[in-house]
């Protein structure tokens, strides 16, 4: 996945706003906007491979595209907020678990993610590109490229829709 993560992000954030009650229109604003930022989260390690590390191997092999991390990471936070009755720290640690997830799901496509680290480092990619009678690299690029653009069309979709209710809302 190159450029759909943000629009993937968009269409699953909004999705789960619907669902979200008790929340003020402020509070659903700042989590569309970690949701965005969730959903491109794990390619921050770019920078890392790219600058320090000088593309030595796989980045979706750091810590920062590892699912496992992020469970670890949001689950405490996500029982605190529940504890203690914070229903917007709660939304906010589910969004952005949901975006990471997300992320990870996407570049699983073609890619491959290690899922079941730390038990296995082997990576798992619905599209692996094979030389030897299986799935060409034109294929799973087509393939790719097909899905981000369904994505992006239906973001666009959706923000479109929510433009013209809002519009609607304000000169009935």
């Amino acid at each position: 996945m190159l450029v759909a993560h943000i629009p993937a992000g968009y269409l699953l954030t909004t999705s789960l706003l619907q669902r979200c009650g008790g929340l003020t229109e402020l509070q659903k604003h700042w989590l569309l906007w970690l949701g965005l930022l969730a959903a491109t989260l794990p390619d921050f390690d770019l920078l890392y491979f790219h600058l320090v590390d000088h593309r030595g191997h796989n980045h979706h092999s750091y810590w920062t595209h590892l699912p496992l991390f992020w469970l670890v990471l949001l689950l405490p936070v996500y029982a605190l907020a529940t504890a203690r009755r914070r229903p917007a720290l709660r939304w906010a640690c589910g969004i952005l678990f949901c975006n990471v997830l997300l992320h990870c799901v996407l570049d699983s496509i073609a890619s491959g993610i290690q899922w079941l680290y730390p038990l296995s480092r082997q990576y798992f990619a619905l599209l692996p590109a094979h030389g030897n009678g299986g799935w060409g690299i034109e294929q799973v690029i087509l393939c790719c490229a097909l899905l981000e653009l369904t994505i992006i069309c239906c973001a666009l979709r959706r923000l479109q829709r929510w433009h013209r209710v809002k519009a609607v809302r304000r000169h009935p």
